[in-house]
């Protein structure tokens, strides 16, 4: 966005998405990955029943929409779809 918030897509592998404003950022970004549900590594990633922590959505374009909170981050790969 031009200040302290960031992405990083690995293709169809993973995404990261970091927040080191003091403010709440929303994005919509492509992220690279297949449509479906992800389950967020640092929330608590996947469990044997479904996501521990928060879930993303990857609509069917490929984007995520985002809202980050003041310095927080999320980050999803191929392992934590639904």
């Amino acid at each position: 966005n031009g200040a302290n918030a960031i992405v990083f897509s690995r293709g169809d592998k993973g995404f990261v998405a970091i927040n080191g404003e003091p403010t709440p950022v929303a994005v919509s970004v492509a992220s690279g990955l297949a449509p479906g549900v992800y389950c967020d590594l640092l929330t608590g990633g996947r469990g044997p029943t479904g996501c521990i922590g928060s879930r993303l959505v990857v609509d069917a374009s490929g984007i995520v929409q985002l809202q980050l909170n003041p310095t927080s981050a999320v980050a999803i790969d191929v392992a934590t779809r639904l």
